[in-house]
C-alpha cells in the first residue's frame, strides 16, 4: 500500500519534534515499512512520533521516527 499524505496530521509540536496523527486502511505490517513515509518526509524530524490507526481493524500503533533524509525514511514501532 502506499502513504495518503493528506491524512497525515500534525496534532501537538513541542521544540523541534511533533506529534502526528495518520488514519489509513493499510495494516501496522506496511505503515511501518522503510521509507512508506518517504513522501511526507518534509514534514518529519527524527524523533517525531506518529500514533497510527488502522482504520480497517480499529487499532492503534505508535511509531517513532529513526531516520528522516531526502533518501529514506524510517520508523520504529513503539508499541
Amino acid at each position: 500500500m502506499a502513504l495518503d499524505a493528506t491524512n497525515l496530521f500534525t496534532v501537538a509540536q513541542g521544540g523541534a519534534n511533533a506529534v502526528h496523527l495518520y488514519l489509513s486502511t493499510d495494516a501496522i505490517a506496511s505503515v511501518d515499512d522503510a521509507d512508506y513515509f518517504l513522501g511526507a518526509q518534509e514534514r518529519l524530524r527524527e524523533h517525531d512520533v506518529i500514533i497510527s490507526i488502522d482504520t480497517d481493524t480499529n487499532t492503534v500503533d505508535v511509531l517513532m521516527v529513526s531516520a528522516s533524509t531526502t533518501s529514506t525514511v524510517t520508523v520504529v514501532n513503539g508499541t
